[in-house]
């Protein structure tokens, strides 16, 4: 079965049905009506907002000088100010013809890469994405960042919008899976915290779904679909038949991280692989030397000549001591981690340490 296409079809039967109940009375559900303009002068946007303040009884500002309309264009489309330089560049152009001058500025801040790291955090806001889960343990997440450069670069790239849609939705089926963090971006209990309890396990699954289905109903649909989780939502037309119908379009997804899936000619994994050859370029040189450790943060590794052995002891100087795991690899690191049970490695000693 095609996932895409199955995904797709149960996503629009749900849009469909939801819609359905309120196409004749709901206001978010009546067609666009295009409104006649305000005779007030200026750009019809102009007409409308210069109609509400004479309402009002306001008068607009007047024109901005050259120097606050740089400002204000470059911290609305890249949130940095200009710079002294850029400020008097732009206010020589605007002398000689204004209208050029403004054109090229929009078109140099559109161009800038600030300009996608601006409008992508807005994007990001609204799915709640953050570089920690949210829950009590409130884990760092150290594998988010792939999903962030991704809005990012759709933006400075301009992706067309039903593109950047259908590959957060399905990315794993169209070669952008980095795209797909968008459906686990929200906060989340880790499955690793809660336990054995087999209540607490479905419940927090149940929790992980919901979070899913926010993410997906609020930004895409404008709608709060987790509502509708215990009972029909009693503003938005959504009952909870459309809840649970839609999510069962996601229940194969589970939150989780993976490394991110650079192509070889990606830079960063050009640079990573350039690395890789000096560290083993500089472990060459220490084999004869002896045994030696490195350190690498999280973990770390004991380097040591090629050796056959029925078993390994482990010592260690200081009392009270976690092993979280211990790998254990040949001359030939595609042979895998040799201490695995499933390759007949056993484990002893004592309980406690």
């Amino acid at each position: 079965m095609n996932f895409r296409r199955h995904m797709t079809a149960l996503f629009l039967s749900v849009v469909l049905s939801v819609t359905s109940l309120v196409a004749e009375s709901h206001w978010a559900y009546q067609p666009i009506k295009r409104p006649k303009a305000p005779s007030v002068g200026g750009n019809k946007i102009d007409s409308f907002l210069n109609a509400r303040l004479a309402k009002a009884g306001v008068k607009p500002n007047g024109q901005a000088t050259p120097k606050e309309l740089i400002r204000r264009v470059s911290i609305v489309l890249t949130g940095l100010p200009p710079t002294p330089e850029q400020v008097r560049a732009f206010e020589a152009r605007y002398a000689k013809d204004d209208e050029q001058a403004y054109i090229r500025l929009v078109e140099e801040q559109l161009s800038s890469k600030h300009f996608g790291e601006r409008w992508a955090q807005h994007w990001l806001d609204v799915i709640r994405w953050a570089e920690t889960n949210g829950s009590e343990a409130n884990l760092y997440r150290k594998m988010a960042w792939v999903y962030r450069d991704y809005v990012v670069r759709a933006f400075n790239e301009d992706l067309p919008y039903d593109r950047f849609v259908r590959e957060q939705l399905a990315g794993d089926t169209l070669g952008r899976g980095e795209a797909t963090g968008f459906l686990v971006s929200g906060p989340h209990v880790p499955p690793a915290t809660i336990g054995q309890i087999p209540e607490a396990i479905r419940q927090a699954r149940a929790d992980r779904m919901d979070e899913i289905i926010q993410t997906v109903g609020s930004s895409l649909l404008g709608l709060t679909m987790n509502c509708a989780r215990c009972h029909d939502h009693k503003f938005d037309p959504v009952s909870i038949d459309d809840y649970y119908s839609m999510t069962a379009v996601f229940q194969g997804i589970e939150f989780g991280s993976r490394s991110p899936e650079f192509g070889p000619d990606h830079p960063r994994r050009q640079r990573g692989e350039a690395l890789l050859k000096a560290i083993a370029g500089e472990r060459k040189k220490l084999r004869d030397t002896g045994p030696w450790q490195e350190d690498w943060g999280g973990y770390r590794e004991v380097h040591f000549g090629a050796a056959k052995f029925k078993a390994v002891k482990v010592n260690f100087k200081t009392p009270y001591v976690g092993v979280d795991e211990l790998e254990l690899f040949g001359p030939d690191p595609k042979q895998g981690n040799v201490a695995l049970a499933s390759r007949g490695t056993k484990v002893s000693g004592p309980d406690h340490m």
